[in-house]
């Protein structure tokens, strides 16, 4: 697995996004949807990389954040976890590029800005522990980052960044803190997700 970094993903999301608008002028003019295409595409890639740099891409060609499910929807475990969690990581991660944050797939899932709106319920995750239990993690506790704890997002970031490496050494990380009386539930959660990226990657050995 060849580790990808932040910045080089920025400049291969903007590569991308330049060969996208010419995949997405010769697909408009036959009449075929780009984000059908691109998608479809990234379904096929070999690499990891490969498939962030068009599943990059088609935030910018696909109409809305439905679209983009949509055709995530068709390929069951193309990103390893649920749409929205694929997204809103991959818009936060590339916030700093405007055509990515402005793109109507983004704007989207974009969440307010205020989490002290009377009325609106505590801002909440829940995720499964090693052992398969359901543990609710709430923003009182826990910092979180467009709606999900920032571990989560970073393991994605993490894989992104530094492969198989990196994401298991994260994995090993939460897994030294799972008998922590407090917080050992939320470190669980926290491991097992990274296992799901692992599995996800084609990792070996993902699970220790």
């Amino acid at each position: 697995m060849v580790a990808v970094g932040r910045r080089t993903l920025l400049v291969i999301a903007g590569l991308a996004t330049l060969g996208a608008g010419c995949d997405a002028d010769t697909d408009e003019q036959s009449g075929v949807d780009p984000c059908v295409t691109t998608i479809e595409r990234a379904s096929r890639a070999a690499e990891i990389s490969d498939q962030v740099e068009l599943l990059d891409s088609a935030l910018l060609s696909c109409r809305s954040f439905p679209a983009y499910a949509a055709q995530l929807g068709r390929y069951p475990g193309i990103v390893g976890y649920d749409e929205l969690t694929y997204v809103s990581t991959r818009c936060t991660t590339l916030a700093s590029d405007e055509l990515v944050s402005e793109s109507a797939v983004c704007t989207d899932i974009a969440l307010p800005t205020s989490t002290t709106i009377a009325g609106v319920p505590a801002l909440e995750y829940v995720g499964q522990t090693r052992d398969g239990r359901e543990v609710t993690i709430d923003l009182d506790d826990t910092e979180f980052v467009d709606g999900k704890p920032t571990a989560i997002v970073a393991i994605v970031d993490i894989a992104a960044e530094d492969g198989c490496p990196g994401v298991e050494d994260e994995r090993d990380r939460w897994l030294a803190e799972v008998d922590d009386p407090l917080d050992g539930d939320e470190a669980s959660v926290y491991a097992q997700h990274a296992e799901n990226v692992l599995a996800f990657m084609g990792c070996d050995d993902a699970t220790p």
